[in-house]
């Protein structure tokens, strides 16, 4: 049995060297429940020790008072993984199950809809005393850290992440995006809420000057997601350096970002941005305060839960096996078809193709290339950029982002145009209705299936697969 939880313990190989022996990792009590990463990684290493002793096989291993209480500890949070592990499974299930089945989610929507309803009206007051403050220089702002949380910023922002080496958090953030961003529309469209009543009182503060560049207030309103992607994604990002220090003692997180005075700062740096665009979702007219606290909570659940298992996710990524790709395509179709259909249709569905596309691709391209992707490769990566506050490191990001971003918007611009043509004919040739849902909106009932998801899907994939395998090819050749 050990043996296999030594399998099922060890994380991804970046944090590797950041985990001795089972004894530089004693705890106080009040720190049991909050082990590292890397306290887990000794342990499983402990826990295959013990399978496997060195030496003459009848010999006995002694270890000391201080090892023991750390292993009892540390078994005890691993047990607590499992569970987690397990209870995040079912959650998932039990969430495509009311995604899959549209008596289920409606049921819940008859429910939950009409007390949403009561709390937006509710909160309208609150809405426009907010925005006796307005003013233009402050909706210009407000707009712009709109912008800046929004879905195209996190796919601009994950490729920079890949390209400077950052490889591990890259992956982590990949599929931690996908899965809020998915959670969060779905239940925007399950629950099919509306935004504040702009009619009585409450102004709509558009980006674009209202000339319909911008398809945010098209959503419904709970739960905000702006909300969900900035704590999550930025909340999760701290996490991943706090626990990534070098005091190399097993501490918890918090604790970590208590001794770090730098991470202290970017802690309180993360809270107040977080709360300026909660207050800004509110100050643009976007949310009622029912919608920021709904996200609030589905952030704090989710962050939760995958800082639990985020090393098991990145081992699926990086797996070897054949089945990765295959699982993760039949994954993603079923996605895009469990779906919650809202009161009427929505941008939000295409978030969730986009997003769920992205961590198709990557992950395809981190199976097809793990020599670009493992510890060794991120190793060398962070020895060539040089520190991070170094011009060195400038040169290097600058030169790598800008080449590959042009490498990706070729490749978009290309299998767009191919997919537009193989996708129709493929579902023509098979006998699946289809039509452009969008096209034929505003003429004439639309026809079977919409020929776009699967195009979107598949051209997101091609991007993000550009990211991980394409350009890292090309980086090598030009050496740079």
């Amino acid at each position: 049995m050990t043996g296999g939880l030594f399998c099922l313990f060890r994380t991804a190989p970046e944090k590797s060297s950041e985990s001795s022996t089972l004894g530089n990792f004693v705890m106080s009590d009040t720190d049991s429940g909050a082990l590292r990463t890397g306290f887990r990684k000794a342990l499983a290493r402990r826990l295959f020790e013990l399978d496997h002793p060195p030496g003459d096989p009848g010999q006995v291993q002694r270890y000391s008072e201080g090892e023991r209480v750390a292993f009892e500890k540390g078994y005890r949070a691993a047990v607590q993984d499992m569970f987690v592990l397990v209870g995040a499974g079912l959650a998932g299930m039990a969430f495509l199950i009311v995604c899959l089945s549209p008596p289920l989610y409606q049921k819940v929507r008859e429910r939950v809809r009409p007390w949403v309803v009561r709390q937006v009206e509710l909160g309208r007051p609150f809405v426009i005393a907010v925005q006796r403050f307005r003013h233009p220089r402050l909706d210009q702002i407000h707009l712009l850290a709109a912008n800046s949380c929004g879905v195209p910023f996190y796919i601009t922002m994950l490729p920079f992440l890949f390209w400077i080496g950052e490889l591990q958090l890259a992956r982590h953030t990949t599929s931690f995006m996908a899965t809020i961003i998915y959670i969060g529309n779905a239940i925007k469209d399950a629950i099919s809420a509306p935004r504040p009543d702009w009619s009585k009182g409450v102004s709509l503060v558009r980006d674009g000057a209202g000339d319909g560049s911008s398809t945010d207030d098209m959503e419904y309103g709970l739960p905000s997601t702006h909300t969900i992607n900035t704590l999550c994604i930025w909340s999760y990002i701290l996490y991943f350096y706090s626990s990534s220090t070098s005091f190399g003692d097993g501490m918890s997180v918090y604790w970590n970002i208590a001794r770090s005075p730098w991470l202290c700062m970017l802690f309180g740096l993360n809270i107040i941005w977080c709360l300026f665009i909660m207050w800004g979702r509110v100050y643009l007219g976007m949310h009622s305060p029912v919608d920021i606290v709904a996200g609030l909570l589905i952030a704090i659940l989710l962050l939760h839960a995958y800082v639990q298992v985020d090393d098991f996710v990145d081992a699926w990524m990086t797996s070897a096996t054949v089945w990765v790709p295959m699982y993760q395509f039949a994954f993603a179709v079923l996605l895009c078809w469990t779906y919650p259909q809202g009161l009427q249709k929505t941008p939000s569905y295409n978030y969730a193709v986009y997003c769920t596309g992205v961590c198709l691709g990557v992950l395809t391209g981190v199976w097809r290339c793990p020599q670009y992707h493992n510890a060794e490769a991120a190793e060398r990566l962070r020895i060539v950029r040089g520190s991070i506050t170094s011009w060195s490191f400038a040169f290097f990001a600058g030169r790598r982002f800008f080449l590959g971003l042009a490498v990706v918007f070729a490749v978009k611009a290309l299998t767009k145009e191919i997919l537009r043509f193989i996708i129709p004919a493929a579902l023509r040739l098979c006998g699946i209705p289809h039509s452009d849902h969008e096209a034929c909106k505003e003429k004439s009932t639309p026809i079977g299936y919409n020929v776009l998801t699967p195009i979107r899907l598949l051209n997101y994939a091609a991007v993000s697969w550009a990211v991980v395998e394409p350009c890292f090819h090309l980086f090598e050749w030009l050496q740079i």
